[in-house]
């Protein structure tokens, strides 16, 4: 008779050593997006559905900005990072609400914006800077990517 023991002991305890190397990953998984969620926080899940809907409605309108909300505590820098775009606009959630239920309002503020922008560009023809997606080589330097941030009390931080 031949007896498998000592094999069968050995697959076990690797099979359990496999299973506690899984667990121990998806732990730390867990762990990084819970921080990612964390440091990525955003108020847009704070926002009535009127505003939400008129935020969707300035995604589309302005296909080539990122627009995010932030309020008090959310991390503005993490959420920038994930933007794909030249130019990030930040609105607070308030702003926002304002923005949505004040055509008037709404107007005023992206007119801001435009404003803004169209800083940004006259600056990097006047100093001759490349802007993103302009990567000829023959400028000065590069502006990577621009951010508008508009406070609850009404000033604007670019």
């Amino acid at each position: 008779m031949i007896s498998s023991n000592g094999i069968t002991n050995a697959a076990t305890y690797y099979q359990k050593s496999m299973q506690a190397a899984k667990k121990s990953d998806s732990v730390a998984k867990a762990k990084d997006v819970a921080t990612e969620a964390k440091v990525e926080k955003s108020s847009e899940d704070k926002l009535s559905t009127k505003a939400k809907k008129y935020l969707e409605n300035l995604r589309k309108t302005y296909g080539d900005y990122e627009f995010f909300v932030a309020d008090a505590g959310d991390d503005k820098r993490a959420l920038l990072n994930k933007s794909t775009k030249e130019f990030s606009v930040i609105f607070s959630s308030s702003e926002l609400e304002k923005m949505a239920n004040d055509e008037e309002y709404a107007k005023e503020r992206m007119n801001a914006v435009q404003t803004a922008v169209d800083m940004s560009k006259r600056i990097c023809e006047q100093f001759g800077f490349e802007r993103a997606g302009e990567k000829d080589g023959d400028g000065n330097g590069f502006i990577n990517k621009i951010a508008i941030s508009f406070n609850e009390d009404g000033t604007m931080s670019i």
